[in-house]
């Protein structure tokens, strides 16, 4: 799976469903609000994108 901030957040989790769990250590809703980006939901939780893809690439096993 490719890392990059355009997919939603619904299609990060049915690519991988271990990246859930970094949704849910930020309180991002993967379910219902799904449809939203990385960029979206990181500018409305005020958290860094970069970091927030460093950790799914870490728990889906694309470490660069």
């Amino acid at each position: 799976m490719q890392i990059t901030t355009s997919p939603t957040i619904g299609s990060f989790v049915a690519k991988d469903y271990r990246t859930a769990s970094v949704f849910q250590k930020h309180g991002i809703d993967f379910c219902c609000k799904g449809g939203k980006s990385i960029d979206e939901v990181c500018e409305a939780k005020s958290i860094n994108p970069d970091a927030l893809l460093a950790e799914l690439a870490n728990v889906s096993g694309n470490q660069n």
